[in-house]
């Protein structure tokens, strides 16, 4: 009988997924209440998958990857995409000109370590976090001035974001993953400024913009955990 416990044993051992789920025994004490339903549960889950729908205004769509270090620590990193941003234009000032604005797929990255006071478990929780982020904004300008002479050029804007983030993670009752936050941190922005010259004639003229500020960031991220 020891023997058949024994494989048995090994054989749940091995069968257990490690990489998104970790198998651990509850100990039923009828006494106690408060430690049978303690930290401990039979799934505990070290991943998560979520997007932030606070960026898709700024024309950025993110996957976020967070992965749970131990009980107090993760990690996320996320990758996408960015078109126009919505909430801060750096397009040609074209005034009376006909100007016309082509904006193309650019790309956008963010990173953060989270710290969690209190243990946390299924990645809930309330947590402290260094978060850097940078996004590309890329558009093209066809423009004619008056005198008809056509005029051609491309324009990148920089956005690199760092903060300090205080945020709480929960899971609905049908298992979304929701994630809120609001961060203090410092935004800089690098691009090339364009223009007309007097008169609205003989070209654009260019002007390179750098430009840092103090910032607030806000986030809701919804997703799911694994």
């Amino acid at each position: 009988m020891a023997k058949i416990l024994h494989l048995i044993s090994i054989i749940l051992l091995l069968s257990q997924n490690s990489f998104s789920q970790e198998t651990t025994v509850v100990t039923y004490n009828a006494f106690n209440s408060e430690e049978t339903l303690n930290k401990e549960s039979i799934k505990q889950y070290k991943n998560a998958l979520n997007t932030n729908l606070f960026l898709l205004p700024r024309g950025t769509f993110i996957i976020n990857y967070e992965r749970a270090l131990n009980n107090y620590f993760t990690f996320e990193i996320g990758a996408g995409l960015t078109h126009k941003d919505y909430l801060y234009n750096f397009d040609l000032d074209d005034m009376s000109n006909d100007t016309n604005t082509e904006y193309k797929i650019a790309y956008a990255y963010n990173a953060s370590i989270k710290f969690f006071p209190k243990e946390q478990y299924d990645l809930e929780g309330f947590y402290i976090s260094p978060y850097y982020r940078y996004r590309k904004h890329t558009e093209t300008y066809n423009s004619v001035d008056v005198e008809n002479n056509e005029y051609s050029a491309n324009n990148d804007m920089i956005v690199q974001e760092t903060a300090l983030l205080f945020g709480y993670s929960a899971l609905s009752y049908s298992d979304v993953l929701f994630d809120y936050y609001i961060g203090i941190g410092y935004r800089n922005r690098n691009y090339t400024q364009f223009s007309y010259n007097d008169n609205n004639t003989g070209g654009l003229v260019a002007q390179d913009i750098n430009e840092g500020t103090p910032t607030i960031l806000l986030g809701l991220k919804i997703g799911f955990n694994f």
